[in-house]
């Protein structure tokens, strides 16, 4: 992948090992990365555009489901 085509992600998980864990396994890959822990706060990033979005289905006060729908 050309080094000036990097794809984002948005990661929404509320297990704060998990999401480093993800967080740390897709840089490596050279993804960049917005790591949140909640969809409030997924949505406050929704100015930026992402090429994928890896969320947990159950997630404290919402479903994940909800913040694709919002994409």
């Amino acid at each position: 992948m050309p080094c000036n085509s990097r794809r984002s992600i948005l990661l929404v998980e509320d297990e704060d090992i998990l999401r480093a864990s993800l967080t740390r396994l897709f840089q490596r890959e050279d993804y960049l990365v917005v790591s949140v822990r909640s969809v409030q706060e997924a949505i406050k990033a929704s100015p930026l555009t992402f090429d994928v979005i890896v969320t947990d289905v159950r997630l404290e006060n919402s479903n994940g489901m909800d913040l694709v729908d919002e994409y």
